[in-house]
């Protein structure tokens, strides 16, 4: 009887055991659910235990090393944050967060050569359609990636003609830069993708610039070669 009990006593062990280290897809799932709450509520250390659970389970699992990468940021350990957001990239190379993330963590470790090659490829191979290209290029700018940062807002510029955004961004980028030439003419093609734009046509006159808005019909905005800037500067 006592040899049966110990028996029975090691098969619930060995089951509690295996089902403490392992985890179901949807399980997995669920802990980086709960690992997004825990961050966004300032609890790293839980955020990162369940995250350790996803990525001991699959390691493959591509979110749980960007939100790792997110914890190692809050932590000033950048070194660790790349290498997990590098991971994270590695496994869903279509993760616009993870790649975003990577390329800015190369910059700030100085690795720019590194940053550049990756921002190429990001440009190169991301999905057009869920491509945040007005915060994606600001982030470039803000961080001194001029090149990525300008052909994103350019490519915006271009998927969405009728989003003045992109342009307004690249000519406040202009404009820090003691660039006026490329500031204006960016405010111009602004104007012309959207004249309604708030701001847009008082700024355009501050520059000296004669700004014609036909009148539109309901529900439209007037197409594009309708729209007149004149440079009134002698």
């Amino acid at each position: 009887m006592k040899k049966l009990w110990i028996i029975s006593a090691f098969i619930t062990a060995s089951l509690l055991a295996l089902s403490g280290c392992s985890l179901k897809p949807i399980d997995a799932q669920n802990n980086v659910r709960r690992a997004k709450i825990a961050f966004n509520n300032g609890d790293y250390a839980s955020a990162e235990n369940y995250l350790t659970r996803v990525i001991e389970y699959d390691f493959s699992y591509s979110d749980g090393h960007y939100w790792m990468g997110r914890c190692y940021e809050i932590k000033a350990d950048l070194k660790e944050a790349v290498y997990e957001y590098s991971l994270a990239v590695k496994f869903n190379p279509a993760s616009a967060d993870a790649q975003q993330a990577y390329i800015l963590g190369l910059n700030k470790l100085g690795r720019k050569a590194e940053a550049a090659e990756a921002a190429a490829l990001f440009i190169k191979h991301r999905r057009p359609e869920e491509t945040d290209y007005l915060n994606i290029g600001q982030s470039f700018l803000d961080a001194n990636m001029e090149e990525p940062g300008v052909l994103v807002l350019e490519e915006g510029a271009l998927k969405n003609p009728q989003d003045a955004s992109c342009l307004v961004a690249l000519a406040d980028y202009f404009f820090s830069k003691n660039n006026d030439q490329k500031g204006k003419d960016s405010l111009v093609r602004a104007f012309k993708a959207d004249p309604l734009f708030p701001g847009l046509a008082r700024r355009l006159g501050v520059l000296g610039m004669k700004v014609d808005i036909p009148e539109p019909t309901l529900f439209s905005k007037p197409p594009a070669h309708e729209r007149k800037v004149e440079n009134t500067e002698k």
